[in-house]
């Protein structure tokens, strides 16, 4: 039983292109063909350029038919007037190639004869020159304009106007004043009869099963054509394969579509150059596989699997993605007539538009729903593979904007101790600037909105909407206007988010914002795993560098040993640009660096003694490092330099670059004991270091004070000894 539903806009096109026909049928003159036209292409498409002309072969002059004109002078005439046609001119190109020409200004474009004055005076920018013809013979010209620079049709506008200058070539031909006789057909080779497409856009209007669209398709097709067979292919990305999955052959006991065995399949790789073609919305036409020109991109695996030498195909997309093509295909060579193409391209771009009403309807191809969670599923193999994860990640974002005709993908996470947002994935087309790596903290009034956040948020206007204000012009700048926001976990806090960008403003549908949460989920668990595994793996990394380090400093005998292998284990566990170690006597003022690991423009003079008890600098870190204590732990102070620079207010031991982070730690376990070093890990760069990371310090430098004032106090114990003695 067919499904009720509200016409789409393409449908209503159809019903329209349905009336032109059946009304240019009934037209018994030139000038009333010339009229239907004309009053089809001003309410359809709004041109401001409308000129129909006919051909006079022996002339060499195109007679004005019908058209308008936006501004009301003496150019009006030229719409009913007779124009000579030049040698190479636009005119001249498209009646001998058959081709159709667009021109972003005829007004500037001299090829355009005297109809480029007619454009400067009347404002005409972009326009279209399509050829009108019956089989090969030129009949005539279509020429549609704007006021507009470039401003050309979308692909299934394009695609009306071929149908209609193939219809006005057939009616030309019937009615035209040329005394060489004139044949009606019902089905000329290379031409489609106006009836019998009108009746099949009645028919396929009718409904709206896809499985019944489907056949009334091949039926028409086949039998406008004649090909020995009319298919239909699906190509699956998630397997790389294209498969055909119907076939017509117009035979008694085959009048319905039949399922085709799956045997017939082939990788896309093997038909690679015939993908690419049809991806960029391309008719292809071979007219015999086995010759040797023009057949680069010929489908030769399929058509050697089908036993075909001749082939024509049209792209069947859904949602801007290539999910499919329509061919015949021929089992002796055949020259492809250009009725044929326009037939072809009409018909695949019929089953592109009932596709984005009927998804329901069809199989799922790589970028349905189905198949995103099949590749979440897979991002669970590679969890402990970071290239591959990073890589599968990346692909399955890609479809997900594919899906959702999206510009931007990217999963932003909360980061606890910035509060602003890291960009730590993203998918982006191409000729777009990517997401900003950070986006900024919000307000707490957006930050509680994110922490509560249960639905996506749809933001169809950045420019109008005042919700996370904070990220408005760092996605202006990249050009998003708006964006879809669902979260990936439902853990508590703020957490990680599912971003899609559009570079126009748009209206989020309800089916849309349904389907991005119910892909959340599946792609927050495999993110949420993934970070525990990160996690895990960074513990354990930083176990093993405490360990080692660890039991490095307790065989430690000697005090430069002791500061050597502790400043290698630090080094390995914050992994900063610059690492300093001073160590000095309490009871002497000069200290000495004791351990330096330098990969920074920061110069550090190992060679002088450091003044510490008056040095602002170190004093400082001393003084800050006492606010906060630990029982049995050294106080680690973290803070963050801005363009002056951290460390400019010392004694002379460390200048060359501001310090934008810096981690200090005293040589120091309890408040009553007195400091015997300190530690200095900096940075030109903000770097944010874990509560894993500052925990290992702490018990680094624990450890190291610990050894170090055992030998320290040993020796003075010594030393005093051997005072008394003497």
């Amino acid at each position: 039983m067919p499904q009720t539903s509200v016409k789409t806009e393409y449908e209503k096109r159809l019903i329209a292109l349905q009336q032109c026909i059946h009304n240019l049928q009934r037209q018994d003159t030139l000038e009333g063909v010339g009229k239907i036209a004309r009053e089809f292409l001003r309410e359809r498409f709004q041109f401001d350029l409308i000129w129909i002309a006919t051909y006079q072969a022996s002339a060499r002059t195109l007679s004005g038919l019908q058209g308008i004109l936006p501004i009301d002078n003496k150019d009006q005439a030229a719409l009913h007037s007779k124009h000579a046609i030049l040698p190479g001119d636009l005119f001249d190109q498209v009646l001998l190639t058959g081709q159709i020409q667009e021109i972003p200004s005829l007004k500037q474009d001299q090829r355009a004869g005297e109809w480029q004055g007619i454009a400067q005076r009347q404002k005409i920018q972009g326009a279209i020159i399509l050829p009108i013809r019956y089989r090969h013979q030129p009949l005539g010209i279509l020429l549609v304009g704007t006021t507009l620079w470039g401003g050309h049709p979308r692909s299934e506008e394009m695609n009306e106007l071929k149908m209609l200058t193939g219809i006005l070539g057939t009616l030309l031909f019937a009615l035209g004043d040329d005394p060489a006789p004139r044949v009606r057909s019902s089905n000329p080779s290379g031409a489609v009869a106006p009836q019998d497409l009108t009746h099949t856009l009645s028919r396929i209007l009718a409904t709206n099963v896809f499985e019944e669209r489907l056949k009334l398709v091949l039926e028409h097709t086949h039998n406008s054509i004649q090909p020995n067979q009319t298919s239909l292919y699906w190509f699956d990305t998630q397997t790389k394969t294209c498969r055909l999955q119907e076939t017509y052959t117009g035979q008694p006991a085959k009048r319905v579509a039949s399922k085709t065995p799956p045997s017939i399949e082939v990788e896309i790789q093997q038909i690679a150059a015939f993908y690419q073609t049809t991806e960029q919305n391309q008719v292809v036409a071979i007219a015999d596989v086995q010759g040797v020109a023009h057949n680069h991109h010929a489908p030769a695996r399929l058509m050697t699997l089908t036993k075909s030498r001749s082939w024509l195909s049209g792209p069947i997309a859904n949602s801007q993605k290539l999910v499919g093509v329509l061919a015949v295909e021929g089992s002796e060579p055949r020259l492809w007539s250009d009725g044929d193409k326009q037939l072809i391209q009409l018909m695949a771009q019929l089953l592109s538009q009932d596709l984005k009403s009927n998804d329901d309807s069809i199989p799922l191809i790589s970028g349905g729903q189905a198949s995103l969670l099949e590749m979440f599923a897979t991002l669970k193999d590679v969890e402990h593979e970071p290239e591959q994860w990073d890589k599968n990640l990346k692909y399955c974002l890609g479809q997900i904007g594919q899906q959702f005709a999206a510009r931007w993908i990217g999963i932003v996470r909360h980061n606890l101790q910035t509060q602003a947002f890291d960009c730590t994935a993203q998918f982006h087309q191409k000729k777009k600037q990517p997401f900003p790596e950070k986006l900024s903290l919000l307000s707490d009034v957006d930050t509680k909105l994110l922490s509560r956040l249960s639905d996506p948020i749809a933001i169809s206007s950045i420019e109008e909407d005042l919700r996370l204000l904070a990220w408005r012009k760092p996605l202006l700048e990249i050009g998003c206007q708006a964006y879809l926001l669902v979260r990936l976990s439902k853990l508590q806090g703020v957490g990680e988010f599912l971003i899609l960008g559009a570079d126009l403003r748009r209206t989020w549908t309800e089916d849309e914002v349904e389907t991005l949460s119910s892909i959340a989920q599946p792609l927050g668990q495999a993110f949420s795993r993934r970070i525990q595994w990160q996690q895990t793996t960074i513990q354990q990394q930083i176990n093993t560098v405490l360990n080692e380090g660890i039991w490095a400093i307790q065989q430690s005998r000697q005090a430069e040993q002791l500061f050597a292998v502790t400043t290698e284990a630090i080094d390995r566990l914050l992994g900063v640009e610059c690492l300093v170690v001073l160590q000095w006597s309490p009871e002497h003022p000069g200290a000495t660096i004791a351990g330096l690991v330098n990969r920074s423009k920061f110069q550090v003079n190992s060679s002088v003694s450091i003044p510490w008890q008056t040095d602002a600098f170190i004093q400082s870190i001393l003084e800050q490092s006492q606010e906060t204590s630990e029982v049995s732990l050294p106080k680690v102070l973290t803070l963050r330099g801005t363009a002056s620079g951290l460390t400019t207010n010392n004694s002379g031991w460390l200048s060359g670059a501001n310090c934008a982070s810096l981690v200090g730690v005293p040589l120091q376990i309890h408040a009553e004991d007195p400091p015997l070093g300190i530690i200095l890990a900096m940075d030109s760069h903000q770097r944010h270091w874990s509560p894993a990371q500052c925990k290992g310090l702490q018990l680094l430098v624990r450890e190291l004070t610990v050894h170090y004032r055992s030998q320290y106090l040993i020796q003075h114990l010594s030393q005093n000894k051997t005072s008394c003695n003497a």
